[in-house]
């Protein structure tokens, strides 16, 4: 599968009884009970999604990294005001979905060789952050990218731990 795949399929869940559960904020949220065809729907919309945003700031930020700021409100009340429709109707659960949970859908959808390609690109991003700390003007990009990817980094060890464990193609 792919990256895209594996974070789409990060916020899902199947249950015993066959149901899926969509937990549409992560682990912050709680989760709700859908029909096939709400899950069909909601799969396709969020690949399109997480495609359009990625490819919008990355495309932005090199254009000017301040405009970002205006972008990312929009794209979340885009995402509200669909997942909301989508969900009209929907059963809401409770309990929520856990970060090994988490990282276990998105490390099993997307295999070993992506979560091994996210683990170096990790690395790289920790390591740069990490040279910015000693440079004066890169104090604060390089303490918050030392904590942002530094979590990213564990959350790629745990994936390529669980790939290797299970034998994620």
């Amino acid at each position: 599968m792919s990256y895209f795949d594996g974070l789409v399929n990060a916020s899902f869940k199947k249950r015993d009884d066959g149901q899926t559960i969509f937990y549409p904020f992560g682990v912050i949220g709680s989760g709700y009970v859908l029909s096939e065809d709400s899950e069909r729907k909601i799969r396709a919309f969020l690949k399109w999604y997480t495609k359009i945003c990625l490819t919008s700031v990355i495309l932005v930020l090199i254009i000017s990294r301040y405009y970002v700021i205006f972008l990312l409100p929009i794209f979340f009340a885009v995402y509200l005001f669909k997942i909301h429709h989508f969900l009209s109707g929907a059963t809401r659960i409770p309990g929520r979905m856990t970060i090994a949970e988490y990282s276990k859908n998105m490390a099993y959808s997307m295999g070993l060789p992506m979560c091994v390609m996210l683990l170096v690109l990790g690395l790289l991003a920790f390591f740069a952050s990490f040279i910015c700390l000693f440079i004066p003007r890169g104090r604060w990009a390089g303490l918050l990218g030392v904590v942002f990817f530094g979590a990213c980094l564990a959350q790629s060890i745990f994936m390529v731990r669980y790939c290797v464990q299970k034998k994620c193609s």
